[in-house]
């Protein structure tokens, strides 16, 4: 009885190790978790601040060495001219707009571009960068960089290189938590997404994503309130499954918002595959701790039975010299053995109960 009582404490003094080490690990598994979205969010929107920076430069190198080649206001030839130099720059292609608002793209295609703001900005003698929603060839949202083309240092044209939001643009947003999914998205400054790791339709906002994965009113907005601010932002809040852990991070070049997101089914998986571990080692120790306690518990009856043997065996030699035979009461039943000495010989006859053969004599 004392030994399972000792096993008893071990055991649950185990548990509780085991319970507290868990809640340990949760609260630090959400410490990294808050730590890994805000160091992603804030990576990816420094990677893309320097592609954005590149796309800038290249099109801008690109409408100096075109300028340099051009004997006429008019590009001509566009079409050869701009394949050429497309492959020392990061876009997927590159066009031309003359100054009637005529665009020719690489494939020598022509559409009228007059009403794209990559066109009215660039005959300002404006550079910068525009998010094509509708394009007119693409399945894909397309970012459009422009900047003037000169000619006698007069705008006679734009040149725009493009970049596809889901084939640049996407595969920075992808990232992981422990091999779990981290859901990547990238709004304008007016919460439009422009790429997302999570499949959603066209001309779709934030609030549509945040609709899709099932948080309540009160959590979006949480999301609207870490929205607003410039500095990234790490917040938690409830999706359809439970706790998540979110950031914000602004991109400095273009006000656009990076947002990294671990979904609660992420945290559970991590969490799952990490106690799992915990529990085997747990019960691979009290395993042992049980067969350690058996095989003490077995010695310790191995002894007394020694023990006894041998004190009956003195007991009997003893008698022996002194006595014919010896009665063994059970104490508890009552029952009687008498042991008779013979021929130096040991015989043992049962008698029964003690009382009646008492009554008997």
């Amino acid at each position: 009885k004392t030994n399972n009582g000792i096993l008893l404490i071990l055991v649950v003094i185990i548990i509780s190790i085991l319970a507290g080490y868990n809640y340990y690990m949760q609260k630090r598994l959400e410490n990294y978790a808050r730590d890994s979205v805000k160091d992603t969010a804030e990576d990816i929107s420094e990677e893309i601040d320097k592609y954005m920076d590149s796309a800038v430069s290249g099109i801008q190198a690109t409408s100096y060495n075109v300028t340099q080649t051009m004997s006429d206001n008019i590009l001509a030839d566009s079409a050869k001219v701009l394949h050429k130099l497309v492959t020392q720059t990061p876009f997927e292609f590159i066009e031309y707009v003359d100054s009637s608002g005529m665009n020719t793209i690489e494939k020598g295609e022509k559409f009228d571009a007059s009403d794209r703001v990559y066109f009215q900005e660039g005959m300002k003698g404006n550079t910068g960068i525009w998010i094509n929603y509708a394009p007119k060839y693409s399945n894909e949202y397309l970012l459009n960089f422009y900047t003037p083309l000169y000619y006698r240092e007069k705008v006679t044209g734009v040149l725009t290189g493009v970049l596809g939001a889901d084939t640049n643009i996407l595969p920075m947003l992808k990232s992981d938590f422990f091999d779990e999914e981290m859901i990547g998205i990238m709004c304008d400054e007016n919460g439009k997404i422009i790429a997302s790791t999570l499949e959603m339709e066209k001309d779709t906002y934030l609030d549509d994503a945040l609709s899709k994965i099932r948080i309540d009113e009160e959590n979006c907005q949480l999301w609207h309130d870490n929205m607003n601010y410039k500095e990234s932002r790490v917040f938690e809040f409830k999706d359809r499954w439970g706790k998540a852990i979110a950031c914000i991070s602004t991109n400095k070049r273009t006000g656009w918002k990076i947002i990294q997101y671990v979904p609660n089914l992420s945290f559970k998986a991590v969490r799952r595959e990490n106690t799992s571990a915990e529990y085997a080692v747990t019960a691979i120790i009290i395993g042992l701790l049980l067969a350690f306690v058996y095989y003490q518990v077995k010695e310790l009856r191995k002894e007394k039975d020694r023990a006894v043997q041998s004190y009956e065996n003195i007991l009997v030699a003893t008698a022996s010299e002194t006595y014919k035979g010896i009665r063994l009461l059970d104490l508890e039943t009552a029952d009687s053995d008498y042991i008779y000495f013979e021929n130096d010989g040991i015989n043992r006859t049962k008698i029964g109960d003690w009382m009646d053969w008492l009554h008997s004599q």
